[in-house]
């Protein structure tokens, strides 16, 4: 079903089905009990630790989860033609690439807004801060 809607759409967008299974199967994996939100699940972890965790152990916020689906959509209709001898390959910008503008080529698209809220952000600045002015290694 996913792959015929991509196939009459060739659009960059997501079927908004396929997006809501992966979510919720990406929650699952992160917590036990968790919610169907990805945003929520990625607060919920951050709080349980009371901010005390790597970022790489949190799951990724819902920008950046459609990004990444975007990128697998991408190539998986790359990979399902990869027989076919001449290929109408739609432009890999939007669909979590874009060119980057110091260098010209093309990078990840990781996200379109921020990682956490602001006022998460402005608390990890701030102890960020205080950990380099009064660090001994500083």
């Amino acid at each position: 079903m996913v792959t015929k809607q991509w196939e009459t759409r060739r659009g960059n967008n997501v079927p908004s089905d396929l997006v809501s299974i992966l979510e919720e199967f990406t929650c699952a994996l992160h917590l036990s009990n968790s919610s169907s939100s990805i945003n929520e699940t990625r607060y919920t972890k951050f709080c349980v630790k009371k901010g005390r965790i790597d970022s790489s152990q949190l799951p990724p916020c819902s920008d950046s989860l459609i990004q990444h689906i975007k990128r697998v959509s991408y190539q998986t209709f790359i990979w399902k033609r990869c027989l076919t001898p001449l290929l109408d390959i739609p432009s890999p910008i939007g669909h979590g690439w874009k060119m980057s503008t110091e260098e010209s080529i093309l990078v990840f698209d990781w996200m379109k807004g921020y990682p956490a809220p602001d006022t998460i952000l402005e608390v990890i600045s701030t102890k960020m801060y205080l950990f380099e002015k009064w660090s001994p290694m500083y």
